[in-house]
């Protein structure tokens, strides 16, 4: 048991984050009052979470692309400019809700997501978005 310094309750200790810097090895505030304090601290500084948060998501999209071979895989184009991940069975926003930030690349490690994502170029994305459009009509 260990008692938190911000709302002074004693708690079990996985109710605590690690931090290998304290003498005992765990943080002195409680996963929920850390909590809190992460939610303050990002509500009273949007501008820089938001930032960081675009930039997170060019990192997680160019190791996804790098993982995905970084080419189109119909007609071979790679400049990344143009380059961009499908879903191939078209679920893209269910697959956007499941695979969110670093759990791709550890879904990938799992075997997971094999075959579910392909690179394709911006040209080759659009007419596969606007064929299975065409489907639906």
């Amino acid at each position: 048991m260990k008692t938190c310094k911000i709302c002074l309750l004693e708690k079990p200790i996985s109710s605590f984050h690690l931090a290998s810097s304290n003498k005992d090895g765990l943080s002195g505030f409680c996963k929920s009052c850390n909590w809190q304090k992460e939610k303050t601290r990002r509500a009273n500084n949007p501008d820089r979470y938001k930032k960081y948060n675009k930039a997170h998501i060019r990192r997680q999209r160019a190791r996804i692309i790098e993982h995905l071979r970084r080419i189109c895989v119909v007609c071979r184009f790679d400049d990344k400019r143009a380059i961009e991940i499908d879903h191939i069975y078209g679920d893209g926003k269910i697959g956007r809700n499941r695979i969110q930030g670093n759990q791709f690349m550890a879904a990938r490690r799992r075997g997971e997501h094999d075959g579910q994502l392909q690179v394709l170029c911006a040209n080759h994305h659009s007419i596969k978005t606007k064929e299975a459009l065409m489907e639906k009509i």
